[in-house]
């Protein structure tokens, strides 16, 4: 990733820094809930899932929000329909698919899927914002795509001669 992103970019990392730490937290979070989903939902309706981590997190996320922000105020009718778009397809919807993945093809299949997201946003940024798209850019995706067929090859089907 940071062959993609540039090296350039982990020039001004600080331990110090809350918003770096939370990134890497957040790696670190990914990597056992791949793990986790791995073993203990084995068997679990996907919808059970996906539910279940929901409702966690909003019992963690609004307290701390109501906490650092105080109570909410009531929210316009176009911010109502983009939290009701956040709140359904983007993530209910996905958490059903993630789940229903990780039940069908397991937990390391459905993780790869993350190796996707680092060309993603920096070809959204090439195309969107107008962003350059350097050499180190290409070299990190060439290694993402080597990792990826490594990690998953191809299958080639033998047929025989007759």
């Amino acid at each position: 990733m940071a062959l993609a992103i540039g090296p350039s970019a982990l020039a001004g990392f600080d331990l110090r820094s809350a918003g770096q730490l939370a990134v890497l937290g957040v790696t670190l979070s990914y990597a056992l809930a791949f793990a986790w989903a791995r073993r203990a939902l084995a068997g679990v309706h996907p919808a059970t899932s996906a539910a279940g981590m929901l409702t966690c997190s909003a019992v963690v996320a609004v307290p701390a929000a109501v906490l650092l922000d105080g109570a909410p105020t009531l929210p316009g009718p176009a911010a109502l329909v983009a939290m009701a778009w956040l709140a359904l397809p983007a993530t209910a919807l996905a958490y059903l698919l993630y789940f229903r993945i990780v039940r069908a093809a397991g937990a390391g299949n459905a993780g790869l899927v993350t190796l996707f997201v680092p060309p993603v946003a920096i070809l959204l940024g090439t195309a969107v914002r107008g962003e350059a798209l350097g050499p180190h850019a290409l070299a990190g995706f060439a290694v993402i795509g080597a990792g990826l067929l490594i990690l998953n090859p191809p299958r080639l089907r033998v047929r025989p001669v007759h």
